[in-house]
């Protein structure tokens, strides 16, 4: 059926519509990457937001078991220029159209995606609206208002902790030591699995293939620092599984807090650190958050990461303001400030830190190469550090240096 996408400004983009026929409201992401579908509508970071695929064609190499980020489908909605209707890739399961009805997601098909994110680089991004007509759409965002307004963190609670993970118990993710448990206030639970998919499989869940992979990319050093495992904390804000699957073969324990757990209880815990992993929303809107990540500061050393990048700087007592057109994608130019090698990094997020409002303890240690916005900080007597972009595994698909680098500072610090 007709639909269209309407921009906050008024401005119509006409297509086909599939799915729910309600007018949806989210705000407008623009992802410039060419493949990675399932990740990015799994992906926790993309709650409340409609992604426009600024790629043509989408859902040609169909979709697997393997690439999701969640236990559940986080986006409003897509708007796509071509929704393929054939795939063909060796890992391949099943087709991106059939995936997409079976999920439930709405969106527009046959829509010219390149001169949406043309309009948006010159005029911002927003609040946006698919709906049947612009009377529809005008009226639903007068009602609906930005999904920014609320706290997107809580309506995401506990959809990314462990793939895997057996009701009443621990379980093994990964290779080593690495657990997963999860706390709830001062008691101890521990999730039950993913929907299961496809071949009985979770969403997420790594296979025995894909465990012995792994294993096999490690040193020999690497294999003995994974056997003592670190229990490390972890802030539910949303995080995705391909980061904690990189901590799980660092040797990590990870224990899942809720998003609004108070410091005191992160600390009776005892873990050797805390990671403050990406989720969705505007970090204003969590104070609560801040609050406690500043009680923690210098009493644990933390890593804060895209949505935790920017709740460490608000911590540390910085700003962070939204962005123009936000940065969704896996091409970013990203500095090193310590002639460390540049990076180009996959980025998520619509508000970036005001560098000039971050105090004298904080020092800039990455920056974006277009505007020269915080990508990374380290505020080094806090034992705090912190990444905007999100640390991608090495050429040998090892997990990410400056996750290893984090977590050997750890192991350093237990052995004092």
């Amino acid at each position: 059926m007709p639909g269209c996408l309407i921009l906050e400004d008024g401005t119509c983009f006409n297509g086909t519509r599939f799915g729910s026929p309600t007018p949806l409201v989210g705000e407008i992401a623009l992802y410039t990457a060419v493949v990675g579908w399932q990740e990015v509508l799994t992906d926790p970071a993309y709650a409340g937001k409609i992604v426009v695929f600024t790629y043509p064609h989408v859902g040609n190499y169909g979709v697997n078991h393997e690439d999701v980020e969640s236990s559940q489908v986080t986006v409003k909605g897509i708007v796509v220029r071509d929704l393929a209707r054939f795939h063909s890739n060796f890992r391949a399961t099943g087709d991106f159209r059939s995936w997409v009805e079976e999920k439930g997601i709405t969106g527009l098909n046959g829509l010219d995606t390149r001169a949406v994110m043309v309009h948006a680089r010159d005029h911002g991004a927003g609040t946006c609206c698919i709906a049947g007509s612009p009377e529809e759409a005008q009226r639903a965002m007068r009602e609906c208002g930005s999904p920014f307004n609320r706290n997107l963190v809580a309506e995401v609670q506990g959809i990314c902790r462990a793939p895997g993970t057996r009701g009443g118990g621990d379980a093994e993710m990964g290779r080593g030591h690495a657990l997963w448990h999860v706390h709830r206030g001062e008691g101890e639970i521990a999730t039950p699995s993913p929907t299961a998919v496809g071949e009985g499989r979770g969403e997420g869940a790594l296979n025995p293939v894909t465990r012995a992979s792994a294993a096999s990319r490690l040193s020999q050093r690497e294999r003995e620092l994974a056997g003592l495992s670190l229990d490390l904390a972890v802030l539910d804000l949303g995080g995705k599984y391909s980061l904690y699957r990189q901590f799980a073969e660092l040797g990590c324990s990870l224990r899942f807090f809720p998003w609004d757990a108070s410091a005191e209880t992160i600390i009776a815990s005892g873990p050797a650190g805390l990671l403050l992993p990406p989720g969705p929303g505007d970090p204003n809107r969590l104070g609560t958050v801040v609050t406690q990540v500043g009680r923690l500061l210098g009493k644990l050393p933390i890593l804060g990461i895209g949505l935790g990048f920017q709740l460490l700087a608000l911590a540390l007592g910085a700003r962070v303001s939204r962005l123009k057109l936000g940065r969704h994608g896996v091409n970013y130019p990203v500095r090193s400030t310590r002639g460390e090698p540049s990076l180009i990094a996959a980025c998520h997020h619509s508000f970036a830190v005001e560098g000039s409002s971050l105090p004298p303890a904080a020092t800039i240690t990455y920056t974006h190469l277009n505007d020269g916005t915080p990508m990374g900080l380290e505020a080094a007597g806090l034992r705090a550090w912190g990444y905007q972009f999100h640390p991608s595994r090495d050429g040998d698909n090892r997990p990410s240096p400056l996750l290893a680098r984090f977590v050997n500072t750890l192991r350093k610090e237990g052995e004092n």
